[in-house]
């Protein structure tokens, strides 16, 4: 979205997230979640049999437009 907004490409606006973390001992891992126990601090992954442990938890949600987000963008045709 933020190169629609600029005129950019993705290239010009996005940064590897292992470029951003360097060597700090940081564990990067997409998926969808199944469960988050946050007093055993462990998540469940979907298709990874073993719950993961983890100290420090961050959740990013990748939003997606839908349909009718796009067609409310288009103008509606006048009698």
């Amino acid at each position: 979205m933020y190169e629609t907004a600029t005129g950019g490409s993705s290239e010009q606006s996005t940064v590897p997230l292992e470029q951003i973390f360097g060597d700090d001992p940081v564990r990067i891992l997409i998926g969808k979640a199944d469960k988050l126990d946050r007093a055993k601090k462990q998540l469940k992954l979907e298709g990874i049999a073993a719950p993961l442990q983890y100290d420090k938890l961050v959740v990013a949600v990748e939003l997606l437009p839908t349909i009718s987000a796009s067609l409310a963008l288009q103008k509606t045709p006048t009698a």
